[in-house]
């Protein structure tokens, strides 16, 4: 009889980039009453051990546990997921002993794709308590007022690769800066940013916007594009908005989501050549890891002037505290 014992295992791996490796699960194997060995065989694109950080064989290589006198001792397996092919894997481990039926541990990973080379990676990594202005942004508005500083904490969201990297920071209500990131100007093609976002608080029910594209960097980064609001209704739930530049009309959301919940919102902003008025601003809200692109929250397509490019991603600090990672 061979006698499998599951002690943990996480059975979804989360989404993992081709040709890099997943953090490490593991599980725990014994037999009794056994004539042979166990020969474990791990599907393809995972890889396991039974060691945690070395020793790991891929499909079709396989492990064998010894048995001595018909048992195999309580052992602990790894599992990673090792990706070369943007997909969804799910399959099976397979624990095999002659005379003994086959057992299984149903392991499933998302492989998702290798990110484009990014114009900015942030992900306020800096030391507690320092400003913005002291990492690389330039105040465009309020300089020194309530200036934007790097938090203590982080915030986390599910799946999202970067949420253990760096801290957050918080935006305040009142007159203060708004800082800018600069980067090779955009002038084709779509642009996107995202930030995790979790707003603790609204002074009242107006709408603000807090983050936003510039057409060019530095102290004076105006005009501004792809605008991303928030506001919230006298039950405290809140809706997101976007315009496509400053002088559109924002389209809102249904007031669907949460205060003190975080949020991945993805700006998108796509240049188009026929006309100087017909760029596109999009937002998504929590999308799916997927290879492809789901459907946007909200569109904004009104006729203002499009930009000559795009240079600079933006916080601005309005009438409500909300709290940012990019």
């Amino acid at each position: 009889m061979l006698q499998l014992l599951l002690l943990e295992l996480s059975r979804l791996f989360s989404n993992t980039i081709i040709n890099t490796l997943s953090a490490e699960k593991n599980y725990t194997v014994s037999g009794v009453n056994l004539t042979a060995d166990i020969v474990i065989t791990p599907p393809v694109g995972f890889e396991i051990s039974t060691a945690t950080g070395t020793g790991f064989v891929a499909n079709p290589a396989t492990i064998t546990l010894t048995q001595t006198g018909g048992t195999v001792t309580s052992t602990i397996i790894y599992v990673r997921f090792a990706p070369t092919i943007v997909q969804v894997y799910t399959d099976n481990i397979t624990h095999a002993s002659t005379g003994a039926t086959t057992m299984t541990v149903a392991v499933t990973g998302n492989a998702v794709p290798v990110p484009p080379s990014l114009p900015i990676d942030e992900n306020f990594d800096y030391t507690a308590g320092t400003l913005l202005t002291a990492n690389g942004w330039v105040a465009h508005s309020g300089a020194n007022s309530l200036p934007v500083t790097v938090g203590a904490s982080s915030i986390t969201y599910p799946g999202y690769p970067l949420s253990a990297i760096g801290n957050e920071v918080s935006i305040v209500p009142g007159s203060a800066e708004d800082v800018n990131y600069g980067f090779a100007s955009q002038t084709s093609g779509s642009l996107y940013a995202s930030v995790l976002f979790n707003a603790s608080a609204f002074a009242n029910t107006s709408t603000d916007y807090f983050f936003h594209f510039c057409q060019i960097a530095g102290s004076s980064a105006g005009p501004f594009f792809g605008r991303v609001f928030a506001k919230r209704d006298a039950s405290n739930k809140v809706s997101f908005g976007i315009s496509k530049s400053s002088t559109t009309t924002v389209t809102y959301t249904p007031f669907s989501y949460d205060l003190n919940t975080t949020y991945l919102l993805v700006l998108k902003y796509s240049f188009n050549s026929a006309t100087a008025t017909d760029d596109i601003a999009y937002l998504y809200i929590d999308p799916a890891w997927t290879a492809i692109e789901p459907t946007p929250a909200i569109v904004s397509t009104d006729a203002g002037t499009d930009p000559t490019g795009i240079a600079a991603i933006a916080l601005r600090q309005g009438l409500n505290t909300l709290n940012c990672k990019n």
